[in-house]
């Protein structure tokens, strides 16, 4: 495993800003549509119909 200060020397600052900003946006993407899916679906339905099968 390699230690923090190693993988600095290689990587370096703007290496490790651009791993976090990549994985801030991937999870963001993620979120968004996890709620933007079923949201879409759940606009489809008529509420009268929602509460009719409950």
């Amino acid at each position: 495993m390699l230690r923090y200060d190693i993988l600095m020397s290689i990587i370096g600052i703007p290496g490790l800003f651009f791993a976090i900003s990549v994985t801030w946006l991937l999870m963001a993407l993620m979120i968004v549509f996890g709620i933007w899916m079923p949201a879409t679906q759940a606009m489809k339905i008529q509420p009268a119909e929602a509460l009719h099968e409950e």
